[in-house]
């Protein structure tokens, strides 16, 4: 089942996420950290390494622009997210040194916080002078907190950055570390299906996904330092929001946007109740990543095959993969060019 956490800081903030009824289709990112930007309609990336330094893309082009920035990016940040400078931020993206209650937008540098108010979840920045910026944000977002400790962490009895969130940014879905992080696969890996294959899941399958991809590698990997880290990252990696929600990025576009490299169809097989699911590369790339925490190996994940409708009693008749009721994962790794074909038959005796 692909699960979500729903909680709230009140009732008000409740009402306001459960009244949004349309997806959301993601077309303007935000991060404080390096990504794969390309794979974005639009966006911004402020670096959370090198003061001053970010990167621009907008919609009519691949090329990412390297351009100077402010030493301090909480006016900006908070500017973007009140809708005060550009387009309306859909999806927000973090790393960097946090705890339940701050995030430091700069990981080697004092480039200011973001934190809440000490006796409610009301979310503000305090810049490197000391200067405060509240956030009151009216468009429904995500958030993913890739490589943040603890942000995740949702207090019972005391404001939190979580909450915060909710309640002043109007995040509707977040992932999130309740622990501190180390091994960067339950974070980081999120972005792998939902950046790196944009359009093609939601930010719920998405980190269900990266979670299967977890297990899969629990059960069958060997080397000691990423089975630990896969076991920890499974634990303490939460999702929260309505995991019915749809929220996705804008599919590619071929002018302005690095296409994904890879697609999945699904055919009706020879027999009744046959499916054949075929991968198609169109690029070349790895599905292998070289540690936990990899930006910008791509895809750098097992690809995954949602099922429309739930299978009663699925069974593979050809090919290297996992299957369930509610998907097929193809056990892939090492490298791929461009053109490779997998093919995989499923057969579901319910249908027969």
């Amino acid at each position: 089942t692909i699960w979500g956490i729903l909680t709230s800081p009140d009732v008000e903030t409740v009402l306001s996420i459960a009244s949004i009824k349309d997806p959301l289709t993601i077309s303007h990112t935000m991060a404080n950290c390096s990504f794969q930007l390309s794979k974005c309609y639009s966006g911004a990336s402020y670096s959370e390494l090198t003061q001053r330094k970010s990167y621009i893309k907008d919609y009519t082009s691949c090329e990412i622009k390297e351009e100077e920035c402010a030493p301090d990016n909480s006016e900006l940040l908070v500017d973007k997210l009140n809708q005060k400078k550009g387009e309306p931020v859909d999806l927000i993206i973090t790393s960097g040194h946090a705890t339940e209650h701050e995030l430091n937008l700069g990981h080697y540098y004092n480039g200011g916080v973001l934190t809440h108010s000490e006796d409610s979840n009301t979310l503000f920045s305090k810049d490197s002078a000391g200067i405060i910026r509240f956030i009151s944000s009216s468009n429904p977002k995500v958030y993913i907190a890739a490589g943040n400790c603890l942000i995740g962490h949702v207090l019972q009895d005391a404001p939190c950055m979580a909450l915060s969130w909710m309640k002043s940014a109007k995040v509707v879905q977040m992932v999130g570390y309740t622990m501190e992080t180390w091994f960067g696969y339950g974070g980081w890996g999120v972005l792998k299906y939902f950046v790196e294959m944009a359009g093609s899941y939601t930010l719920a399958q998405s980190f269900f996904a990266n979670m299967q991809s977890m297990i899969y590698h629990i059960e069958s990997f060997t080397d000691v330092s990423h089975l630990e880290g896969c076991e920890y990252d499974s634990k303490y990696v939460a999702f929260y929001g309505d995991p019915a929600f749809e929220a996705r990025l804008m599919s590619p576009v071929a002018s302005s946007m690095n296409l994904n490299l890879y697609k999945i169809t699904a055919n009706k097989g020879v027999k009744e109740g046959q499916q054949i699911l075929t991968i198609t590369t169109t690029g070349s790339g790895s599905w292998s990543c070289e540690g936990g925490d990899d930006r910008y190996t791509a895809p750098g994940r097992e690809p995954i095959y949602f099922f429309p409708k739930r299978l009663k009693n699925p069974k593979v008749v050809k090919g290297d993969i996992i299957v369930t009721s509610l998907f097929a994962l193809f056990k892939l790794s090492g490298t791929f060019a461009s053109g490779t074909i997998y093919e995989a038959i499923i057969e579901d005796d319910s249908q027969s």
